[in-house]
């Protein structure tokens, strides 16, 4: 964890804006009761003659098949379970002017057509076009080291008071995301060098196998409803592979 909050706090000092940390055996062994000498059948036997039985007429109907019977104290298993398997469901298709991007950290999502994965540093993976600030990063904490993403989010807001000017929070809040327990984080600061005022979002969430992924952007708030827009289609496709 000390590395993911060092690589925050540098964001912070450098560019300007936080990123965050960013799925019935039975032992019967088939033996029946046991069978004592007194059990068998007695043979009674006698002098006197017998007639010869009659031998029954031959019938063309065929021999019904026997009846299946439990040994007395014998428990007939039940059938075994058979169990249905369903497929994962496909990732949602890219919407009109997105393309959907398989990471080789082992996730996809939709971003604008024009844009490209930029690299990865210790993590963090950055999707954006040639120019512009507004960027995807994407945060992989693999044996996520916190009880949550928003523990992680809380220890992060911290250094962002401490660093950014103006720092205003606008939700911080636990939330469902992919079928787990996540939350989002959106603020706003001033930028330094500018004066302008940065909009930025973050949705984190631990997955079964442990690690915390997070989804974020930032962006001048006069461009928020397009960076809104890209940020809401990458949550909408995202996927693990």
């Amino acid at each position: 964890m000390r590395v993911w909050a060092v690589t925050l706090t540098a964001a912070f000092l450098i560019g300007g804006g936080a990123t965050a940390g960013v799925m019935l055996l039975s032992d019967d062994d088939g033996a029946g009761p046991s069978q004592s000498r007194d059990d068998k059948p007695l043979v009674v036997t006698s002098d006197a003659p017998t007639e010869e039985a009659a031998t029954p007429p031959a019938s063309d109907a065929p021999a019904s098949p026997p009846a299946t019977t439990a040994t007395p104290g014998q428990e007939i298993p039940d059938p075994p379970e058979v169990r249905e398997t369903t497929a994962p469901p496909p990732a949602p298709e890219a919407p009109a002017g997105y393309r959907r991007v398989s990471d080789p950290a082992g996730f996809s999502l939709a971003v604008p057509d024009v844009w490209s994965r930029q690299g990865a540093d210790r993590g963090q993976i950055t999707y954006a076009g040639s120019t512009g600030m507004e960027h995807l990063l994407i945060g992989v904490v693999r044996n996520a080291p916190y009880a949550s993403s928003y523990d992680n989010f809380l220890t992060i807001e911290r250094k962002a008071r401490a660093n950014q000017k103006d720092f205003r929070r606008l939700r911080l809040e636990h939330n469902t995301f992919q079928g787990r327990p996540g939350a989002i984080w959106e603020y706003t600061f001033t930028d330094k060098q500018t004066g302008e005022t940065l909009h930025a979002i973050d949705q984190g969430y631990i997955a079964a196998n442990g690690t915390d992924y997070s989804i974020y952007t930032k962006a001048r708030d006069r461009d928020w409803p397009y960076a809104r827009r890209t940020f809401e289609t990458a949550l909408a496709t995202w996927s693990l592979d």
